[in-house]
């Protein structure tokens, strides 16, 4: 699904080497016209990239803000009879992370979300560490396609594509 990875010297879906950020201070032809700040090419290949884990409180948290108190992600007891065997954070919440590099990295500031296709492909435990990547995978004058990925250790959690307006 994500082959372009390999291609561009990305293993196990971690970043390798340098990605193509831009710098600050300087607008650029991503999002100038809605007066953004953050200089970013937007080409065909650029990635960002950005790691963090999902404590219990911050399930809580997250719970609490949109009314979703399924035990699953709150109650170990009721979560150790899943086929999980352990609470799980929220998958949207996990996706959080891509909506965030897609309005602060890549395209950045100015960003309008068209559309969006997310697959939930494995859960992600509290406390584990996950990669959000975005990457720019085709340009159509001012719509960019972004692939995106998020990645625990071992395997795909959330994958996707997003139609955004740049």
């Amino acid at each position: 699904m994500f082959s372009h990875f390999a291609k561009r010297g990305v293993a196990g879906g971690f970043l390798r080497g340098s990605s193509k950020r831009g710098g600050y201070g300087q607008k650029d032809s991503c999002n100038a016209e809605l007066g953004a700040t953050r200089q970013r090419s937007c080409a065909v290949g650029d990635t960002a990239e950005s790691r963090r884990t999902f404590s219990s409180r911050d399930v809580q948290a997250f719970a609490d803000l949109t009314s979703d108190h399924n035990p699953l992600h709150l109650d170990a007891a009721a979560a150790a009879k899943t086929i999980f065997g352990q609470r799980i954070v929220h998958g949207i919440f996990v996706h959080s992370m891509i909506a965030a590099l897609l309005a602060t990295e890549l395209p950045g500031p100015g960003t309008i979300y068209l559309a969006q296709t997310l697959k939930f492909v494995a859960p992600v435990y509290l406390d584990e560490e996950i990669a959000a990547v975005v990457t720019v995978k085709e340009r159509r004058r001012s719509i960019a396609v972004i692939e995106t990925i998020c990645r625990a250790v071992e395997r795909d959690t959330v994958s996707g594509e997003h139609d955004l307006a740049v």
